[in-house]
């Protein structure tokens, strides 16, 4: 897509840390990206919104030539993101790659809140892997990330390795263990833990769906009717219904001929 929407931009890093000093604490994002038309230019998204872009040549205005060539050396580190995944698989790759961006743009560390506000890393995680939490994505990459590297920002997680060729540890296995916290996925029908619903398919049960589709109950009463006389059931009703129980039509002695051991 062409730029990005001015609200994401404020979950970078580095802008929402500059966003609370006092010289932009009262700032909108919006007018501090319209001040500066040297270097941003606004233009209209596919969806009737608005989108903030780089005006071309201002890499120019904001880095010296050395610091540029810096900048191209590190971002060359970086592997290269899968944009459009097909798999759940190939989805949990790609969120480990933006999870490597992201801590390069912020220096190499960022608290698991601040890497879960990535615009990227959420959208990669709607669909079966909403519930994944952030935390076991990192524990599940420990040569590219770690937990805790920095003792002063607790629950910080560190950037140790670039590559990602290594995908061994992702599979079926380790993409069912990161969605235990979703009650959907991996169950089949309404089953607990994944199973389906145990079936009664004893005799007993054959008896009762016998006498359902008869239209008497267990015990050979009219369902719906009385079972004793201090039910206050009225008397003709009652009458009607054994006059129907006795007296059946074609079409249920026909069903009642396919059902073994059961007679009227």
């Amino acid at each position: 897509p062409l730029g990005a929407p001015v609200h994401e931009l404020g979950f970078d890093g580095k802008v929402s840390q500059l966003r609370k000093s006092i010289t932009f604490k009262n700032d909108k994002l919006l007018d501090i990206v319209k001040r500066h038309e040297d270097v941003f230019e606004l233009v209209p998204d596919t969806k009737g919104g608005t989108n903030v872009t780089v005006q071309p040549g201002a890499i120019s205005l904001l880095y010296s030539e050395a610091e540029l060539h810096a900048k191209s050396v590190s971002e060359s580190m970086l592997p290269p993101k899968i944009e459009a995944p097909m798999s759940a698989i190939e989805t949990v790759q790609a969120i480990r790659i933006e999870i490597i961006h992201a801590l390069h743009r912020r220096g190499g560390t960022a608290s698991v809140p601040e890497l879960g506000q990535e615009p990227t890393v959420q959208r990669l995680k709607k669909g079966s892997l909403a519930n994944a939490k952030l935390q076991d994505f990192v524990k599940l990459f420990p040569q590219n990330l770690g937990l805790n590297g920095d003792p002063s920002m607790p629950g910080a997680v560190s950037l140790v390795n670039y590559d990602v060729s290594d995908t061994s540890m992702i599979h079926q296995g380790s993409v069912r263990a990161l969605n235990t916290g979703n009650p959907t996925y991996g169950k089949g029908f309404s089953g607990k833990g994944g199973k389906y619903p145990r079936a009664n398919t004893g005799p007993y049960s054959r008896h009762q769906q016998q006498h359902r589709q008869s239209g008497l109950d267990s015990n050979h009463v009219p369902v719906g009717g009385s079972r004793g006389a201090g039910s206050g059931m009225n008397f003709s009703f009652s009458q009607a219904a054994l006059y129907s129980t006795l007296q059946p039509s074609a079409s249920l002695q026909q069903k009642q001929q396919q059902h073994i051991g059961f007679s009227v």
